[in-house]
């Protein structure tokens, strides 16, 4: 929203009214808080003002108190991420700290942790400036710097409270670092926040406030460095049919699905609707325990933890960007592409999508499990939703293909295993040699691993869609004269123009006949040969 220039002044001034702050005075920077009604619910506001050349600049954070504290596996991590941590909230004491820029969901991360771990018999308090999440089950203290209640005081009385685990809302200062790492020391699992920009750079930012290297490599048991990106819309995000640039392209397995934002009236017209954490966990090792109590720098520290199986931002945000969750170009935005000399590619040697953690000893390596032919359940009885077998006789199987051609090799691309299975039955039975997908993603394997002659395709597909599927084909050279039969339930005019505008041969809709599917996909090759 562009506001009027004539509107700035008495804005900021109801701001300032709202927030307690000194309407007069426009040449000192001023914090204050509000709090407003929203449909009738409480929500609190951070306000902070800026002196500027032109005026002042006014900053609100929003702190909506009927937030629900979320749990670890709804955070949108990727596969192991949470396991990971999981593992270090099994430890009875030690610190634990997650860091990153202001605004980058550390707080939400931690309260998931505590969420993790609440239960009865676990005495939890936490402090807090503010709290922003409202919890049962457990003592939140608020500061109150004015009044003496700081960071360190709080945290020093709450030490004589017998408590199990405490969460310390942010290490500002040198007396706060040493009462955290003194009560880990002391049988307390301690939660808290650093502002550096990746993990290994917490451990010398506390030698900086002024903890002993010796007392951080005994009480640090490990470092989740955190990063937002934004989720795409899944009802407008498109498939980017242009080539990444040269300098990423190493790091993009040949054939993954890549999408951009295109915007719609869910999403405002940004593209992106919600986001996600990405992640690098930095989990404490004897090694790392030497290194740290030697002074060893964050570089070095960084090399050993990679060796011990940890994963950079990047890693983890290419992940999601493989799974068609985000954009190449807001990866950029979020974390800095790594150095040339930083490991080798990854593009040639792993497979980022679907891929599983790697054994100790080897961390830049990932192997990705290989699709393999899918061994679907036995289809229910009633199955005649999607086809009608009972009407026609079958035809006799033939060893050869269509027109006395060799056998053509169809690969059908469908959800349901039920139906994929009597399709493929039906195939086999008429002499074709049949390879199946249950997604886009698989879908798009498969064909550089078999080579089909022909694909029937269905539209609604998990992750990758047909559409999706449909226009990276057709956007490959090597695969863009590969005939494709689309088969959904979606018949309408609108879907059936759409996909023969993205290049497909024919298209069926489902209930479908067997003799039909078969004299279709005799048709398609016949005009293909």
């Amino acid at each position: 929203m562009k506001i009027p220039r004539q509107a700035g002044l008495p804005l900021i001034s109801r701001i300032k009214i709202m927030s307690s702050l000194d309407i007069a005075d426009r040449l000192r920077p001023q914090d204050g808080r509000a709090r407003v009604a929203v449909n009738g619910q409480p929500i609190d506001l951070r306000v902070s003002t800026l002196p500027a050349q032109l005026g002042e600049k006014v900053v609100i954070r929003i702190l909506d108190s009927r937030a629900t504290v979320k749990s670890l596996d709804s955070l949108g991590l990727n596969p192991g991420e949470g396991e990971a941590i999981k593992r270090l909230l099994e430890n009875h004491e030690g610190i634990l700290l997650v860091t990153g820029p202001t605004g980058s969901g550390k707080t939400t991360t931690l309260y998931s942790c505590i969420n993790q771990i609440k239960s009865e018999g676990v005495n939890i308090v936490t402090v807090e400036d503010p709290v922003e999440y409202r919890m049962q089950g457990i003592v939140q203290v608020q500061v109150q710097e004015k009044a003496g209640l700081t960071f360190a005081a709080a945290l020093r009385s709450i030490l004589r409270q017998d408590p199990n685990v405490v969460l310390v809302g942010e290490i500002r200062d040198k007396e706060t670092a040493q009462i955290a790492v003194q009560a880990s020391l002391t049988g307390h699992l301690v939660l808290s926040t650093l502002h550096t920009n990746d993990a290994s750079n917490a451990v010398t930012r506390l030698v900086d406030i002024g903890v002993e290297a010796y007392k951080i490599a005994a009480s640090l048991r490990g470092v989740v460095a955190q990063r937002l990106m934004r989720k795409l819309c899944t009802t407008c995000k498109e498939v980017w049919m242009e080539a990444p640039p040269e300098r990423l392209r190493r790091w993009i397995p040949k054939g993954t699905p890549l999408y951009r934002a295109a915007g719609c009236p869910d999403c405002a017209m940004t593209g992106y609707r919600g986001r996600f954490s990405i992640l690098e966990i930095l989990t404490m090792t004897p090694e790392l325990e030497r290194l740290i109590a030697a002074g060893d720098a964050a570089d070095r520290i960084a090399q050993a933890a990679r060796r011990g199986g940890m994963k950079g931002l990047w890693e983890s945000g290419l992940a999601h960007v493989a799974r068609g969750e985000s954009t190449l170009d807001e990866l950029t935005r979020v974390v800095d592409i790594p150095a040339e000399d930083e490991d080798a590619p990854r593009g040639e040697k792993q497979r980022v999508s679907g891929a599983t953690p790697a054994p100790a000893g080897a961390p830049g390596l990932r192997r990705s499990p290989a699709p393999g032919p899918l061994t679907p359940p036995e289809p229910p009885a009633p199955v005649s939703t999607h086809f009608d077998l009972l009407e026609e006789p079958a035809p006799p199987a033939r060893r050869s293909g269509a027109h006395g051609q060799p056998a053509s090799k169809v690969l059908l691309v469908d959800d349901e295993d039920s139906l994929r299975k009597v399709m493929r039955d039906l195939l086999e039975r008429d002499g074709y040699i049949v390879t199946e997908a249950r997604d886009g993603v698989q879908a798009l394997d498969q064909v550089d691993r078999v080579g089909p002659d022909i694909i029937v395709l269905d539209l609604n597909l998990p992750g990758l869609d047909g559409y999706g599927v449909l226009s990276h084909l057709r956007s490959r050279p090597a695969t863009a004269n590969i005939p494709v039969i689309v088969l959904t339930a979606k018949g309408d005019e609108d879907n059936e123009v759409r996909v023969f505008e993205l290049g497909a041969d024919d298209f069926l809709t489902k209930p479908f006949r067997a003799r039909a599917l078969s004299a279709r996909l005799e048709a398609v090759l016949g005009r293909r040969r």
